[in-house]
């Protein structure tokens, strides 16, 4: 088991996706762990951790994103994962992961850095001066209708602010997107449209064979369990399972090590651990350290934590007799994905599709590629969703 894989990953990359002459689309995923976006010219995605700065730092790395606004300055991403030290508590996993997060100042820095990069010109393309800006999001499922009003005020505010990222220079931005420029759809249907869309913006030539099926998808983010299914292409499932992502992952990881070594590993902590591949283990009488594997302990909570959606899944669709097709997505899904497929390799009515089917992206964005697909798609033909 690599465990670098399980961390969230911190990348811009610059690349052409289809486009529209008169807008500037953006789809963000806006999860627990990370900001996934996808722009015409470029994907990106930003671990969703901040922490304000009380002087600047001695030296700048590449995996440095400063934000400066008038409350001062923050580090965004990976190097404020790695500020986290062991006794550091100043944010606790009830602030850090709540699900009403809309109005906090962590949330609205990590929107803005998002919404910056996504403006970002490279070699494939620059917004042009005065190009409305349209943004397609997505929510869990069960917190679509509650939750949406407060999401398109956040996306919708007022951002002045400057931004560095990496070695490079300060950059001022001034974003504000109008509320009717804002479309929000149910997460798992990201995956759903991104599987039947190509990367020209058309449907792919099994598209309608699929969508006739019985499908089923079960997006596995940090925080939540998305199932989503559609029985003769209406919606018989839709839920939004708590305490079944990688943040339970990590947390029992947590506990398997806290039981053997006395070691306590919070989960924003992890993260760092997870670029290691270990943990220092100090006898605080003899001050020697004991380097252990995380990867045992990573391993065992993986595969309980996917065991127990597995189970979840087969009460809610009594033992998943209703469905053609089961297509696994999210970035937790790129480790259980084969757990899945092994589970359920008797089973000959069952196909497994990966939600990155149609880009082999990673799956971390097979939302957020399905958001900017069907946005792109909408727009194209003249509707507004």
């Amino acid at each position: 088991m690599n465990v670098r894989n399980f961390r969230t990953p911190q990348e811009i990359i610059p690349r052409k996706n289809t486009g529209l002459e008169n807008n500037w689309l953006i789809g963000i995923d806006a999860g627990f762990s990370s900001l996934k976006g996808f722009a015409p010219n470029k994907i990106f995605c930003i671990p969703s951790y901040v922490k304000k700065l009380e002087g600047n730092l001695q030296m700048g790395s590449e995996t440095d994103i400063l934000y400066s606004d008038e409350t001062g300055l923050y580090i965004v991403g990976t190097s404020a994962q790695n500020q986290i030290c062991t006794d550091d508590t100043s944010d606790s996993e009830a602030e850090l992961f709540a699900r009403n997060r809309y109005g906090s100042k962590q949330f609205e820095i990590i929107l803005a850095t998002g919404l910056a990069i996504g403006l970002m010109e490279n070699n494939y393309g620059k917004r042009e001066e005065g190009m409305p800006i349209v943004l397609q999001t997505g929510l869990p499922t069960a917190y679509l209708k509650s939750d949406s009003r407060a999401l398109t005020k956040a996306f919708s505010k007022k951002f002045h602010f400057s931004l560095k990222v990496g070695i490079g220079s300060w950059s001022d931005y001034d974003i504000q997107i109008k509320p009717e420029n804002i479309s929000i759809m149910p997460q798992p249907c990201g995956t759903l449209y991104s599987v039947i869309i190509d990367d020209s913006g058309n449907y792919v030539p099994d598209a309608q064979t699929l969508l006739n099926k019985n499908v089923l998808v079960a997006d596995v983010g940090f925080g939540t369990f998305d199932p989503y299914g559609l029985v003769d292409r209406s919606i018989k499932l839709q839920e939004s399972i708590p305490n079944l992502g990688m943040r339970r992952v990590l947390h029992e990881t947590s506990r398997y090590i806290y039981e053997e070594y006395g070691e306590d590993i919070r989960v924003p902590l992890m993260q760092k651990y997870l670029e290691k591949g270990y943990i220092n283990v100090l006898d605080e009488e003899t001050m020697k350290t004991n380097q252990v594997l995380i990867a045992p302990f990573l391993e065992k909570a993986n595969k309980k934590v996917c065991m127990e959606s597995i189970e979840a899944l087969k009460n809610m669709t009594n033992y998943m007799r209703d469905y053609d097709v089961l297509i696994p997505t999210g970035g937790t899904c790129t480790t259980w994905i084969d757990i899945y497929r092994d589970y359920f390799k008797d089973m000959k009515s069952l196909t497994i599709i990966p939600g990155n089917r149609s880009d082999k992206l990673p799956m971390l964005y097979a939302n957020v590629r399905g958001y900017y697909m069907l946005r792109y798609m909408a727009l194209k033909n003249g509707k507004k969703s």
